[in-house]
């Protein structure tokens, strides 16, 4: 019944995987988002900064959709922002 040798249909099925795995990141849409960072490295980001960072947000318009305080638990504080 079968036509063909079965390392045929596996290199069938490693280009379709394969393939999956290019396309998969356009399954998900973009979010723009802004790290905001400090200029000297012994400078530590904290909530008065996030404050700073989403008023300044406000100020010109930009709303976004998320605001946080991420980092290691060594580095503290890399303001991310998911704005639309």
């Amino acid at each position: 019944m079968n036509r063909y040798p079965v390392w045929k249909y596996a290199i069938i099925l490693i280009a379709l995987v394969v393939g999956a795995l290019y396309a998969l990141p356009n399954v998900f849409g973009e979010a723009p988002a802004v790290q905001v960072s400090a200029a000297k490295p012994n400078l530590k980001l904290d909530a008065a900064t996030l404050s700073r960072v989403e008023d300044t947000l406000k100020a010109v318009g930009i709303t976004a959709d998320a605001v946080a305080l991420e980092g290691p638990p060594s580095k503290p504080g890399l303001p991310a922002l998911m704005c639309n």
